[in-house]
């Protein structure tokens, strides 16, 4: 196989090899997680959000963000409003927490 990379001096994200290497995230996960690391802090990223993105579904999603959770890259964390409404906060982390 022979490999060519283009040139990067900006518009590029970068991955550890953790995740890349780690055989108990599937392709499909490992694409879900990448794609979450390159949008901006705060933006808002849910199943919903990601699924409208690329193909697969909100079923691909859903059972990515668990792997991605069983393994440590994602917590989610349940947090009261002001007005006493629950809601549901996504950490991400770029290796297993």
């Amino acid at each position: 196989m022979i490999i060519r990379r283009a040139p990067r001096r900006r518009n590029f994200t970068i991955v550890t090899n953790l995740a890349i290497d780690n055989s108990k995230l599937s392709f499909a996960t490992l694409g879900v997680l990448v794609f979450i690391l390159r949008q901006r802090e705060g933006a808002p990223i849910g199943i919903k959000e990601l699924a409208g993105k690329k193909r697969g579904g909100r079923d691909l999603v859903s059972k990515a963000l668990k792997e991605l959770e069983a393994e440590g890259y994602l917590e989610r964390v349940r947090l009261q409003g002001p007005r006493g409404r629950w809601r549901t906060e996504m950490i991400v982390h770029d290796e297993p927490g």
